[in-house]
């Protein structure tokens, strides 16, 4: 099975199949909210909205971390 997050990882691929993929999926996950009238929707997306909120600022923490620190110090010192 093909690991989509590793593949992003090696930075192989372009931007625009990204972005043509970061679409797609948002428009999966809004697909459903059209089928809705105005009020429902609305309803529906202070909902989603309420579950980010409540949702962590950050997730997997530590495997971010790992990966600022193999990143080398020449590269950190031009930002």
């Amino acid at each position: 099975m093909i690991n989509t997050n590793e593949i992003l990882a090696k930075g192989i691929v372009p931007d625009g199949i990204i972005r043509m993929g970061i679409r797609s999926r948002l428009a999966g996950v809004l697909a459903p909210f059209e089928k809705l009238n105005c009020e429902q929707r609305q309803a529906k997306i202070m909902q989603h909205i309420a579950e980010l909120k409540a949702s962590p600022l950050a997730i997997a923490t530590d495997e971010a971390n790992q990966q600022h620190y193999e990143l080398p110090t020449r590269f950190l010192r031009k930002f």
